[in-house]
C-alpha cells in the first residue's frame, strides 16, 4: 500500500519571508504632513469652540441684564413726578427691585445659567479630554446630575469634574478645559446691572 503524502499547500517554509518595504521619503513626508494638518485642525477647532462658547454665554448674560434693567427703568419712568432730590432714592429702589427679582430667580433655578453654558460648551469642545466645573459647594450634587445628563446629550459623557468652592457665591461658576474656559461672576454682573439701571434712569428722567 502506497504511503500517504503530506499535503502542505505548496508552501515552502524553508524560505524566509520578505521584509516589508520601508516607506519612501515621499510617503513619510505625506504622512507627516497629514499628521500636522490634523493637529492644526484640532487646535483651531478648540480655539473656535472656546471663543464661540464664551461669546454665546456673554450674549445670554447681556440679554438677561438688559431685560431686567429695562423693566427697572420702566418703573423709574413711572416715578418721573418725583423731585430731583428723590432721584437717588428712586435709582436705589429700582436696583433693590432688580436684585430681589434676580435673587428669586436664582433660588428657583440655581443652575439655569450653568446648564445653558454647558449645553453650548460641551457641543463645541468635544475633543477636549475633560472639563472642570467649579461652583458653590452647596450646588455640587445638583450640578453633577444636571451636567452628566447634558454631557450625554452632547457627546461629552464621562469627562466632567465638578468641584465645590466655599468662596464662590451661588451666582458664580467657571468651566475650564485644556485650552480655555468660561466664567460667570455674580458680583460683576450685579455691578453691570447697577450701571445699566442708572443709564436707563438718566435717559428716562424728564429734562427741564
Amino acid at each position: 500500500m502506497a504511503a500517504a503524502e503530506k499535503f502542505i499547500f505548496g508552501e515552502d517554509f524553508g524560505k524566509a519571508r520578505a521584509a516589508p518595504l520601508a516607506a519612501s521619503p515621499a510617503e513619510r513626508a505625506r504622512i507627516e504632513s497629514e499628521r500636522r494638518i490634523r493637529a492644526e485642525g484640532y487646535a483651531e477647532g478648540l480655539a473656535e469652540g472656546r471663543a464661540q462658547a464664551q461669546g454665546e454665554l456673554d450674549q445670554r448674560l447681556t440679554q438677561a441684564m438688559e431685560t431686567v434693567s429695562a423693566r427697572a427703568a420702566d418703573l423709574l419712568a413711572r416715578l418721573d413726578r418725583l423731585e430731583d432730590t428723590a432721584a437717588d432714592d428712586a435709582v436705589a429702589f429700582a436696583l433693590k427691585f432688580a436684585e430681589a427679582a434676580s435673587g428669586i430667580a436664582l433660588q428657583r433655578f440655581p443652575l439655569a445659567a450653568l446648564e445653558a453654558a454647558a449645553r453650548e460648551t460641551f457641543a463645541q469642545v468635544r475633543q477636549a479630554p475633560h472639563c472642570v466645573v467649579r461652583l458653590h459647594e452647596s450646588l455640587v450634587e445638583q450640578a453633577n446630575e444636571a451636567l452628566a445628563r447634558i454631557a450625554r446629550e452632547r457627546g461629552f459623557d464621562g469627562r466632567i469634574v465638578v468641584m465645590g468652592e466655599a468662596d464662590m457665591t451661588a451666582a458664580d461658576f467657571s468651566m475650564e478645559w485644556a485650552d480655555g474656559g468660561v466664567r460667570r461672576d455674580g458680583e460683576a454682573l450685579r455691578m453691570k446691572l447697577a450701571e445699566a439701571i442708572e443709564r436707563h434712569a438718566a435717559l428716562a428722567a424728564p429734562t427741564l
